[in-house]
């Protein structure tokens, strides 16, 4: 099972972006939802439930900056993929200071979201396919 993680200050956001990857993945993935990095953060720190896979990250998460909260994940739990969200596409050339593995434009679309899922989900086999041989 997956394990996914969608930080995002807009409720609204949040809530269909989850409704979208329960309908299209059912049972393949478990997503947990954060309303700012503080709470990311805390939840990644319990190794018990805390272990995620793919992380949807807004870049303007209120005052904080999403770019530089995902850095400092990736630094310290550098197997998770990022896949960043925003509204203000002038961001685009600020998120190569992580390795993302996809860029979602907001309004929320579909198929994107489906892309970029099915794209970090293909990495982590490939990932887990290389490290098994």
């Amino acid at each position: 099972m997956l394990r996914l993680a969608v930080c995002d200050d807009n409720q609204a956001v949040l809530d269909k972006i989850k409704a979208l990857l329960d309908r299209h993945y059912e049972k393949e993935i478990r997503t947990e939802l954060f309303t700012n990095t503080f709470s990311l953060e805390t939840y990644l720190v319990d190794k018990i439930r805390g272990n995620i896979d793919v992380l949807i990250m807004d870049i303007n998460i209120g005052e904080e900056n999403g770019i530089m909260a995902a850095k400092n994940i990736q630094e310290k739990y550098p197997h998770i993929k990022i896949i960043f969200l925003t509204a203000y596409i002038n961001y685009a050339t600020e998120i190569f200071k992580v390795e993302p593995v996809y860029f979602l434009v907001k309004p929320i679309d579909a198929a994107k979201v489906y892309e970029a899922v099915d794209k970090a989900m293909d990495l982590l086999a490939l990932r887990d396919h290389a490290a098994g041989e």
